[in-house]
């Protein structure tokens, strides 16, 4: 396998790129669209031409992951328009364009300026690019050629054919079920009673049906009557061996006994001979029935044997203690008619619903693609291929691991896997070792099927972005030492010299920032393997290794976020010499299953660490208040059904005690009450709907304060409520498209039954949880489906040792089983097969144990710089992934997990250490510091929360607190005139703290005019105060700011102060002598060099580009604005007490002016006119004089405010933004305090950290985490 090289890759044939965790696949993907589109260079081996976005398919597997792709590869796009178009003298470029510009080098310079072009037409034609879903791009082949896929024009794709399937299964049942002869009738009801069971068992099969008709054609076309004798058939010839061994064993024991007898051990003679006997004589009938061997099943086992030392040697040489045990097996899984019904109800209620929707011109996600795998096969399907060969010459197929064998067929149609074609390329991105979605009915086969189609043409992408140094190389010891070990190899796939699934130890690129225990102290390890004891030396059992493991992770979190707290562990970049602790938002725990996050969550609590899950299936009518609300409903539709109304009173909503419910329930009064609530509710939904139905429930019942009081954390009673409202609002808006309350609980319980069954999908029914606003500060609980393709700073994989074994124990067989043989044909095999049963149990548990290899190298690839393992000495733990890479048997004690584990970490001592926690450690429990706790942990208070999240257009001086006038009065202070009407509360403050010891050490004031030693004070010192004046100030400002701040001549300042003066309508507009005190300002405001921070001090004239009075509106999430201060309090230092914010939150927008935006030495700031008057000279206008003045008026806010705003701005518009190059900072300026040697000037250096971290906490919610 050759390491990829993105400027010289082969864009011609079939290429297959495997990219381990982390390793740049999406910005590969993007590098190439951009060769594509620029065309081949001069020695390239390809026949391609140039291609724009239509031309170009990109195929991936979700939705999301499509816009993902399209808005990367249109930035890379842009990027390279930027590259190509630079001067050809321009021979320095940062990293993120070192590769477009070494691109650029391999194409003659007299053509950059064309491609330029080329690059900036396609970047701006990305919404016309061929980008898709397979599915979207199947659906829209079949309706575009029609005529050639024997497609109908209006193919129509169902997302959900529940409908139809039920519809189909009552066909089956009407056709083949009902009206059998009574004796055929009790042999089908034996398999299934009524139609609902025969509903139940086909549902998880149905996927089957395809496989099943082309093993045994016809099986549809069978009646019942034949399907039952097929299955007879087939169960007396697996029958028939086991009867002649049978005989022969047991003829065999009775001669032993005959002259020997029985042993003591056995038991009396006389009942071993009856036993034998019944053998025997059940062998020589034609009774399919197996016998009663429950009393000769105890003793004639071969472990009876050997734990009988004194068995006489003539009764120790028979076969009859291996025959009984696998008789028994054998006899549990012959072939029966449950199987033979199962899989002829499967074949034809497939072939029915196919029927069905090629009756309605539809077909649904399955038959999408078969249709257009068929179509390609079709006598016609080479013109087809063509003609999407043609319009699309090349394929560039993302998650390929993650194919199927149809889909895998549709690209070998189109494109050839074994093409070497010069006119095409089907390129195929993937990564074997993340396969996981085997139950979406991936297959890690056919990918390798494409491998070797792809023979030669094998490239790797092996360097890690992702991780730290420390934690790649962690990795790659626990999985190396595996490779190496294990003769199968890390991953389970090695066969001989052949491995098409290796581990090749990743390259780490590093990262800048370190995982720490403080600013300056050690580094931390990146790997720890957590060894949990029980404390009495007991065996685990499933509930209490849940619980402890659960419990050592909360408590490790617990003390990293409390060391963090004391800035003992956190994040420390050198290269900007930024230290940020350890956060709980930082921070994900990844569970495999909802029993899991549930038992995480649990403890998590315990410590006081607020949570949210996120899974897979996030749709809010998966949701447990979905259930509620069905109840809820079912009780309104039929008020008058006791039984329902009593289950809406039962339900963990409505928190009821015992004894509560009971009182409800017996209390002849409450009863009466609650029944005439429930008519009312009846009434309701007729007149008014479900919605308000559903608050007035939440009212009567006080649901509110029972959730918020009493559920354990203050944010799991908001999650409840959200998730009852929105599920409200949508059934309210589904309403209208119902007849009726009936038809909405049939709605509901469609929907229910879509969200936990199906896959995820794009559907109305599919509506994702609504995000609450403090889950990003939040510790995330993440399923590892969910997680992958996702990175986070720190994770938590508790229950890594946790096997979920395929297999017999305990009686508890799966009904059907899908496995693959050693050439990677798939079988589906049922538990009535016989000995091929046995094959495939053991066959599928080996896949089991591969995937799961899988999915923990996928869960242990998320880190940036830390992970903790949660391991424990389960009787399973060698069958189980972590068990395997550390070489461990299934009887693995503690004693030889801790020495694999010490074994493990002696490899690397400074990146891996052993942690052994005991189960029922003391509970620890985090306090969050002060100004963070309420964010984390949530609030009680219910209606002030909902008041606060409405949804609102905001603004800097919104969010400004009133002052405390009577307090001000009392202390003799007057509010001092402000030049924005916005600004007088805060001056009003301001007025107030200089009356408080904080304005001691501020001069008193000097008549205007004069200096405080009674000099004169520079002419604008006398300039008027209040807003009038301030905003003739402005004016004049904002003129020079549009036609240039070049100095001017002192005529021409003077007809700009004039005319600004004018327009201010006041008594002294025309006053000459004013005008020329304006004019004479604006000189010295353009002329006189002002401090910007990190680069040399300049005049405004001197400075590069500038923008006046740029508008800003910025989508924000819910947060409150008290939050924020918090945050500008810790990050922005003041001297000065500052004026309080309002207690709102921001919801909506958040708008704003920035007087002048200023670039200057390639920095970018936000600069603030003020014309404040805070004295009577220059010293008024001391640095301490101008932190009281932007503390009392929060200007620090605002600045920061404007901040974000140019930050997200410079990020859409400026190639390669790095904010801590690009963004430089803030300037509030005095203009009336220019004669200071502080040039009137507060100066505020960009706060990077605080800016990135108020960008995330603000960014409106999405979906998805």
């Amino acid at each position: 396998m050759n390491d990829l090289c993105v400027t010289s890759f082969p864009l011609r044939g079939s290429q297959l790129i495997e990219a381990s965790a982390g390793a740049g696949k999406t910005w590969t993907i993007a590098m190439l669209y951009v060769r594509l589109v620029l065309g081949p260079h001069p020695g390239a081996d390809t026949a391609l031409p140039p291609l724009l976005p239509p031309q170009i398919r990109v195929v991936t597997f979700t939705d999301a992951a499509t816009q993902e792709l399209k808005l990367r590869i249109g930035q890379r796009l842009a990027q390279a328009a930027h590259v190509f178009a630079a001067d050809a003298s321009c021979t320095t470029w940062p990293p993120e364009l070192q590769a477009l510009a070494d691109l650029r080098a391999l194409y003659p310079p007299h053509t950059w300026p064309h491609l330029a072009r080329r690059l900036r037409l396609a970047a701006d034609g990305m919404d016309e690019a061929a980008i898709s879903t397979l599915h979207g791009w199947a659906l829209r082949t079949l309706r575009e050629a029609a005529f050639a896929s024997g497609m109908p024009f209006t193919l129509e794709l169902l997302t959900d054919t529940r409908a139809l399937q039920e519809q189909a299964i009552d066909d089956l049942w009407r056709v083949h079920y009902a009206g059998l002869p009574p004796a055929l009738a009790a042999s089908v009801a034996a398999v299934w009673p009524h139609a609902d069971a025969l509903a139940q068992a086909l549902t998880p099969v149905l996927r089957h049906a395809e496989r099943w008709a082309a093993q045994w054609p016809g099986l549809a076309g069978q009646t019942l009557p034949q399907v039952l004798q097929q299955a007879e058939q087939a169960r007396q010839t697996a029958l028939a061996p086991w009867k002649a061994r049978a005989r022969t064993s047991a003829e065999a024991a009775l001669a032993v006994l005959d002259q020997h007898g029985a042993p003591k051990a056995l038991g009396k003679s006389a009942d071993v001979r009856r036993w034998l006997q019944t053998l025997r004589d059940w062998a020589d009938t034609d009774d399919h029935r197996p016998p009663d061997l429950k009393t000769g099943a105890q003793r004639f086992t071969a472990d009876f044997r050997d734990r009988t030392p004194d068995l006489p040697a003539a009764w120790r040489a028979l076969d009859l203690w291996d025959t009984v045990p696998a008789l028994g097996q054998a006899l549990a899984h012959l072939p029966s008619p449950h199987g033979w019904l199962l899989r002829h109800a499967a074949v034809w209620v497939q072939q029915r619903l196919d029927a069905l929707l090629a009756e309605r011109d539809a077909t649904d996600y399955d038959g999408l693609l078969r249709r257009l795998a068929d179509a390609l096969d079709a006598p016609g399907g080479a013109e087809l291929a063509q003609r999407l060969r043609t319009q699309q010459p090349v394929a560039l197929v993302d998650e390929f691991q993650d194919t199927d064998p149809v889909q895998l067929r549709i690209l070998d149609r189109i494109y050839g896997l074994h093409g070497t074609d010069a006119d095409r390329a089907l390129i195929l991105i993937g990564d074997p070792k993340q396969a996981i979605y085997a139950f979406r009915q991936a297959d890690i086969h056919s990918y390798l099927q494409a491998r070797r189609a792809c023979a030669g043409r094998l490239w790797r992408l092996g360097t890690n972005w992702r991780s730290s140094d420390a934690m790649v190389q962690a990795v790659n010891t626990l999985f190396g030492l595996a490779e190496a070990r294990q003769p199968m190899g890390a991953f389970r796939f090695r066969h001989h010299a052949d491995n098409p699934v290796p581990f090749e130890p990743a390259r780490a690129q590093g990262r800048s920032e370190r995982w720490q225990a403080g600013r300056h102290a050690a580094p931390l390890p990146a790997l720890t393997l957590a060894h949990v004891l029980p404390t009495d030396g007991a065996c685990w059992n499933q509930e209490r290794l849940r619980a402890a493991v659960a419990a050592a992770c909360a408590q490790t979190l617990t003390r990293w976020l409390t060391e963090a707290d004391a800035d003992r562990r956190g994040f420390y970049d050198p290269a900007h010499d930024q230290w940020q602790p350890l956060r709980p938002g930082d921070i994900t725990v990844l569970v495999n299953t909802r029993d899991e996050a549930a038992a995480v969550q649990a403890a998590l609590d315990a410590c006081g660490v607020a949570s949210v899950y996120l899974s897979e299936r996030e749709s809010v009518y998966a949701s447990d208040e979905a259930a509620t609300l069905q109840r809820w409903l079912h009780a309104c539709v039929h008020p008058r059904d006791t039984g329902a109304v009593r289950a809406a009173l039962a339900d963990p909503c409505l928190n009821l005690s015992p004894g509560e419910l009971h009182a409800w329930v017996h209390d002849e009064v409450r009863w009466e009450t609650t029944l005439e609530r429930f008519e009312r509710y009846h009434r309701w939904l007729h007149e008014r709907g479900v919605l308000p139905v559903v608050r007035a429930l939440l009212h009567d019942f006080d649901v509110a304060h029972r959730l918020l009081d009493t559920s354990g954390a203050a944010h799991d009673g908001h999650r409840r409520l959200t998730n009852l409202l929105h599920l409200a609002e949508l059934l309210q808006q589904a309403a209208a498209r119902l007849s009726g309350p009936q038809a909405l609980l049939r709605y509901l319980h469609r929907a229910r039954a879509v969200a936990t069954d199906a896959p995820p999908s794009t559907d109305e029914l599919s509506n994702p949880l609504l995000r609450l606003d403090d889950e990003r500060e939040r510790v995330r609980v993440v399923t590892v489906h969910k997680s992958k393709g996702l990175e986070y700073p720190v994770v938590f994989y508790p229950f890594a040792m946790v096997a979920r074994v395929i297999d017999s124990k305990n009686g508890k067989d799966p009904t059907t089983l899908l496995w693959h043989d050693e050439n990677g044909a798939a079988h589906v095999t049922l538990n009535d097969e016989g000995p091929q049963w046995w094959t495939a149990l053991a066959r599928a548990d080996e896949e089991r144990l591969a995937e799961e290899l899988r999915r923990f190298y996928v869960a242990v690839t998320r880190a940036r710089h830390a992970l903790w393992l949660g391991t424990a000495a389960t009787d399973r733990l060698g069958r189980s992934a972590l068990g395997y890479l550390l070489g461990l048997p299934d009887t693995a004690d503690d004693a030889a997990l801790q020495a694999a584990l010490q074994a493990l970490a002696a490899r690397r001592p400074r990146d891996i250490v052993v942690d052994t926690m005991a189960d029922g450690e003391t509970t620890l429990r985090w306090r969050p510091p002060t100004g963070a706790a309420r964010a984390a942990t949530g609030s009680a208070c219910y209606a002030p929360r909902r008041e606060q999240t409405r949804w609102w257009t905001a603004s800097y001086s919104a969010l400004l607190a009133e002052p405390d006038a009577p307090a001000a009065a009392a202390a003799g202070v007057a509010p001092v005139p402000a030049d924005d009407p916005e600004e007088a509360p805060t001056d009003a403050w301001l007025a107030e703290w200089r009356a408080t010891d904080g304005g001691r050490d501020q001069a008193a004031p000097a008549p205007l005019g004069l200096g405080a030693d009674g000099a004169p004070a520079a002419a604008w010192h006398a300039w008027p105060a209040g807003a009038a004046a301030g905003s003739a100030l402005h004016a004049a400002l904002q003129h020079c700011a549009h036609h240039g701040f070049a100095p001017r001549q002192g005529p021409a300042l003077a007809d700009v102060a004039a005319a600004a003066l004018r327009a201010s309508g006041e008594p002294w507009a025309n006053d000459a002598q004013r005008a020329a005190t304006l004019a004479a300002w604006m000189q010295a405001i353009i002329t006189t060099p002002l401090p910007w921070p990190g680069a040399a001090p300049a005049a405004l004239h001197a400075v590069g580009r500038t923008q006046a009075e740029m508008e800003f509106w910025l989508g924000v999430a819910t947060v409150p604005a008290r939050r924020i201060d918090a945050l500008l309090h810790e990050a922005v230092p003041l001297k000065a007490p500052r004026a309080p914010v309002r207690d709102v939150s921001l919801n909506g927008l958040l708008k704003g002016y920035i007087d002048l935006v200023v670039e200057h030495e390639g920095r970018y700031y936000v600069l603030d006119h003020k014309s404040n008057r805070l004295g009577a000279d220059d010293d008024a206008y001391a640095p301490a004089a101008l932190d009281a003045a932007v503390a009392a008026h929060r200007y620090d806010l605002q600045a920061v405010l404007y901040l974000l705003a140019l930050h997200r701005l410079l990020r859409q518009r400026l190639i390669a933004y790095d904010p801590a190059r690009h963004l430089g900072g803030a300037l509030v300026v005095f203009w009336r305090g220019l004669g200071h040697a502080s040039r009137g000037a507060w100066a505020l250096p960009a706060p990077v950290a605080l800016i990135e971290r108020l960008d995330a906490l603000l960014a409106p919610m999405e979906a998805a985490a």
